[in-house]
């Protein structure tokens, strides 16, 4: 028997004769020795046994884990996560059947660890059980809904990002179902499983966990395309693979897209929002001229099963950081978004001088704060699992 351990701030132990295999799209998964199939679960489908008194009724925790729960059933794959979840366990343990999830004091290292058995029968192999464990000594965000109060992530060249001092649950949660789905970590692209708590969809003053395009590929690998009806989502979001970061050993690094000036490529000037008070957000306040153009970067994502083209952007102005389709369209692009990698691309924008809204122009004012929009599928042609992720920003202040 071979034990290979995934050390660092999330972790994964696994049991079994098995090789790490990457694909050169992004995701990775294990695989058998002798006979090169990865190992899966059998039945495509997990239920849960939580810890009694790690997640009692109506806690902010249980709430948690089933919101986790329900991103992992958002994806196009064909596993599925039980939201019948067994709440009374009163023995959780590594050593029964049960593939449980509960909090721990005695965890080793790390704020969450997945424990992963296999076994093999004839030419196949199976994942047997998978436990999740987190560590009760962490400081956790379970609502991770608001920007100013609990969620955030904290990382030295990005800043305090948004607020707050605590572990996002529900990142981490997404993050060790993975693992126990049969994904490893990933440092190749943005992804869920590498950097977690920076693997986020923010608007309208909230962030949203979701599991993304790279780990959905690996998903749909493994267990192939999902049952449901709905098959299909897109996202945008202001995070990217930092390239110049490296990476964190087996996690990926992300940091917040930025503006560029056309000719130099240099990054804007700007300051942090967060020094200055824009409702506590920690992005980056980019000082830019009316009637000029910047090249506006963001990651657009296909988390669904098909390649999808014709894909009709827009980008807006708003006065806040709700990004919606009331807001002013100043410009809109068409794309081919194909289901391989997320996408981080900069497009040449020109900041407008005015915005219409509801039939009415107002010149755009110098010293003031707006914010420079996006909204994949904006007109909305597209059935998806969540509409929840579509729009995204970056903070703008208008010079002379």
């Amino acid at each position: 028997m071979n034990k290979r351990i995934f050390a660092g701030i999330l972790g994964l132990v696994i049991t079994a004769s098995c090789v790490f295999i990457e694909d050169a799209k992004g995701y990775a998964w294990l695989e058998c020795k002798s006979s090169d199939d990865p190992y899966t679960w059998d039945g495509k489908y997990i239920k849960w046994y939580a810890g009694t008194n790690s997640f009692k009724s109506g806690s902010s925790r249980r709430t948690a884990l089933v919101r986790a729960l329900g991103r992992w059933n958002q994806a196009p794959g064909g596993f599925t996560y039980s939201d019948s979840v067994y709440w009374n366990d009163t023995s959780v343990s590594r050593t029964n059947k049960n593939t449980e999830v509960w909090f721990s004091n005695t965890l080793a290292s790390g704020s969450a660890t997945c424990y992963t058995d296999y076994y093999c029968l004839g030419n196949k192999e199976y994942i047997k059980k998978a436990d999740i464990v987190f560590d009760n000594a962490v400081s956790w965000s379970y609502t991770t809904n608001q920007f100013s109060k609990e969620a955030t992530f904290i990382n030295s060249y990005t800043g305090n990002v948004y607020g707050g001092s605590r572990r996002s649950f529900v990142t981490t949660a997404l993050h060790e179902m993975g693992h126990a789905l049969g994904l490893l970590h990933e440092n190749r692209r943005l992804n869920i499983m590498g950097q977690d708590m920076s693997h986020l969809h923010a608007n309208a003053g909230k962030i949203r966990a979701y599991v993304g395009e790279d780990a959905v590929n690996g998903e749909i690998y493994l267990y192939g395309m999902t049952g449901n009806i709905l098959k299909e989502d897109l996202s945008v979001s202001h995070w990217k693979f930092w390239k110049k970061g490296g990476t964190d050993n087996e996690y990926s690094l992300h940091i917040l897209t930025k503006m560029y000036y056309v000719n130099s490529g240099n990054v804007v000037s700007g300051n942090w929002a967060e020094e200055i008070g824009v409702d506590g957000l920690g992005v980056r306040l980019y000082k830019v001229k009316k009637g000029t153009s910047y090249k506006v970067q963001f990651t657009y994502e296909n988390n669904g099963y098909y390649d999808l083209s014709g894909v009709k952007v827009g980008f807006y102005i708003s006065s806040n950081n709700n990004i919606t389709t009331m807001d002013y369209r100043f410009d809109s692009r068409t794309f081919t978004l194909t289901r391989d990698r997320p996408f981080t691309k900069k497009l040449t924008l020109t900041i407008p001088s005015n915005m219409t809204v509801l039939g009415q122009t107002f010149p755009l004012t110098v010293g003031q704060i707006y914010w420079l929009g996006v909204i994949v599928d904006y007109k909305n042609s597209i059935l998806e699992f969540s509409e929840d992720n579509n729009a995204a920003y970056l903070a703008i202040k208008i010079i002379p």
